[in-house]
Order: structure tokens, then sequence, then C-alpha cells
């Protein structure tokens, strides 16, 4: 009879800076780690700012066996069938603000995802960075170009000049939130989107509810999803604030955290043995 150590245990991992490593990729040690957990019963997808398209640069050959939460919690995507089955879209009337954006801040990158992709606004070198790691197409597009819906907006410029973006926006929208999702980048999305959102809806539309749910991040576009999983897991390398509200603590992002998270499920939650912030070994 096969053995199934993993049953009954969702594993819901954030990508850049979790799961992907500093090169922008998946360690063996991670891969290994993530088939035996599959192999063993578990369920397990990604939770990412990415777009569903961006995600699958670094997804090949890795077990994920449910739908992915994609964009910030935007939408749950089937990576398998390539089909939307949930999303959360900007409700607000934003143009006129994004065009007023770079009048304040001009060191400022925007990029806008919608449902026919991504495009891009204002380029800097964060934009340019971001734009290689997922494949997005280079060139700019006017805001009022842009088809609607939109998922999000995303900021980008060092990080003091983003919380001075933070702070101009705070009050200026009725149903939008800013968020970091790394610390050069700022996303704009409804107030009711977040990752931790996304993964309720999961649930629920799965009927997953008597699973445990073990949730790794490493920023604050993670917190929500943290809190609401069973046990919260930060990586060495997340952010304070992160870790402070996490249950454990793993390994730096380039030290196979996913590697080091699944030992730990194995040697401790056969036996509900859970410590409140300990340090995985």
């Amino acid at each position: 009879m096969k053995s199934s150590p993993f049953a009954g245990l969702l594993l819901v991992c954030d990508m850049d800076g979790t799961l992907v490593n500093s090169k922008n990729e998946v360690s063996p040690e991670n891969i290994a780690a993530l088939k035996r957990f599959v192999e063993g019963g578990g369920l397990f997808t990604v939770a990412t700012g990415r777009t569903a398209r961006g995600a699958s640069l670094n997804l090949k050959g890795l077990p994920v066996n449910i739908p992915a939460i994609v964009i910030n919690g935007s939408q749950i995507y089937d990576l398998k069938q390539n089909q939307i089955l949930w999303h959360s879209f900007i409700e607000d009337d934003i143009d006129g603000l994004l065009s007023d954006l770079p009048l304040n801040f001009p060191q400022l990158g925007m990029e806008i995802f919608f449902e026919g992709g991504v495009s891009i606004t204002r380029s800097n070198d964060w934009v340019e960075a971001h734009r290689l790691r997922e494949i997005i197409l280079p060139g700019t597009m006017e805001v009022n170009k842009i088809p609607k819906p939109w998922y999000k907006i995303v900021l980008s410029c060092d990080n003091r000049g983003l919380k001075e973006v933070q702070f101009y926006l705070a009050g200026k929208t009725t149903h939008c939130k800013t968020v970091f999702s790394e610390e050069k980048f700022l996303d704009l999305m409804n107030i009711e989107t977040s990752k931790g959102n996304a993964l309720q809806v999961l649930v629920h539309k799965l009927k997953l509810s008597d699973l445990k749910i073990i949730a790794v991040g490493d920023n604050l576009n993670d917190l929500e999803m943290i809190q609401i999983a069973d046990i919260g897991v930060a990586v060495g390398n997340a952010h304070e604030i992160l870790k402070k509200h996490a249950t454990l603590c793993s390994a730096h992002h380039d030290e196979h955290a996913i590697y080091q998270v699944i030992n730990w499920i194995e040697q401790n939650l056969s036996g509900e043995r859970l410590m409140k912030r300990k340090r995985i070994q």
C-alpha cells in the first residue's frame, strides 16, 4: 500500500523571494522536495504577484496539482486547463490619478495588469528588470489606451520613493489599496484583493476546508495568506513584519527554503507538534 504522509495537507508558496531564488530559478532541492510532498498525498500550488503566464516560466517540472493564485490574489487560474476560475478587478476610475503620478514622481515606473496581459506605461530600470524576468513585451502604452477592467497597477522605483508614493495615494481612492510585493515594487489593487482572500475562495471552490494549510512567503503581500493558513511560514529573507506574524521561520530563499519547510512538515505535522515562531533547523 502506498504511503501518504502528506495527505490532508495543502502547501501554498509565494514565488519570487520564496520558492524562486535570486537567480530566478527553483533549486533542485526544492523541486525534489515538492515532488516528494505531492507523491506523498499533499496538494501544492503557488500564490504569486505574477500573471499565470509569468508564473509558468518557473513552474515547468513542478508538481502543481491544484489551481494557482496569481496577480497577487486577483485571479485563481487553472494552469492545466489555461482557464480563469475566479477574478477580482479594480473598481475605481483611476485613470486621472495614474496620469498625475508621473508629474509628482518623474522617476516612477508603471505597469498595468489587465485581462489581456501586462502593458508598461512608464519604464525605468526596475520595470525593465521585471519585464525581462516575466517576458513582458517591450514598449510603452498610454494609460487611456489600455483596455479595462484592470487587475492591478505595479509602481516601481527605489524603496524610499515608493513609500512617498504610498503616502501620496492614501485616501485618494475609495476601493483601492497599496501593498509592497517587493522592496522596489508597490501594487495598487482592489481593496478586497489579497492572496489570503483568494486562498479562502480557492479552498471553498475546491471544497478543501478539511485540509491543513501551510503557506510560505517573504513580503507584505503574503501577510493575509500566512495569517489565514493553519501554519504561516516566513522565509529567512522575509520582511520583519511578516516574520512577526509567522508561525515559523525557514531558511533564506537562496538556501532551499521550501525543502526545509517540507522536511519540517514531515517531522512535525504527523504528531501535531507545532511550536510558535520556531526556527526550522
